[in-house]
């Protein structure tokens, strides 16, 4: 309003409230919006960022041909104990700290996904500074936005609770098998509906001699 003020008087222009009423209150209408709207857009990138460092996974950006990534979330330090810089715009980082048992699977199907501009999800073991191992999901999609160039975002998050859960499980079920089939008796497991989810030894040996069909169903 000031400004409109300003340039009527430098041009020599009559001045009036009505004028003034009539235009500058229109932009100082919009000079308000705006202020709102730029204070919302702090507001809203705050709570977005917050939100990014709370939640329990770390998330990335990178180029689609790889190269390294160029954005990662402040997580991937609690998560696999090495800083943001350490990932930051080194191609080799990734590499060098997979589990040299899983870094060639992990990599053919990091390549895979690259050159298919594919979405990607897989698990594989990392070794921490430390020495320590945690196995991760690597999940991520490819992102096109009119007027830059693709990249591929995704995140990491940590389950290696959840693959030592499944670990001790199949220890559990060849300890049965073991103890099932140490047995002289012949022992069948099925579920409601007569799938057969266990069979023993002797069983096996009983179906064998009588000339039964291997099946999966118990009749």
């Amino acid at each position: 309003v000031a400004l409109f003020a300003l340039a009527r008087s430098l041009n020599d222009e009559p001045l009036s409230w009505a004028l003034v009423g009539g235009r500058g209150l229109p932009l100082l209408a919009v000079g308000a919006a705006l202020g709102v709207l730029g204070w919302r857009m702090r507001t809203s990138e705050a709570r977005n960022k917050d939100l990014l460092e709370g939640l329990p996974l770390a998330v990335y950006a990178e180029p689609v041909t790889g190269g390294g990534v160029t954005f990662v979330s402040p997580q991937i330090e609690s998560l696999t104990g090495y800083p943001p810089q350490h990932w930051l715009g080194d191609g080799s980082a990734w590499r060098r700290t997979v589990h040299e048992e899983d870094r060639e699977r992990a990599g053919e199907a990091e390549a895979r996904a690259r050159a298919a501009e594919a979405p990607l999800s897989h698990e594989y073991r990392l070794i921490r500074p430390d020495g320590g191992v945690l196995w991760l999901r690597d999940s991520s999609v490819i992102v096109r936005r009119r007027g830059e160039r693709a990249y591929r975002q995704g995140f990491i998050v940590d389950v290696t609770a959840e693959r030592e859960a499944q670990a001790r499980t199949e220890r559990l079920l060849v300890l049965m098998q073991a103890l099932i089939d140490a047995t002289v008796d012949a022992i069948c497991l099925t579920d409601r509906d007569g799938n057969v989810q266990l069979v023993n030894l002797p069983l096996r040996a009983i179906a064998m001699e009588l000339g039964l069909p291997p099946g999966e169903t118990a009749q």
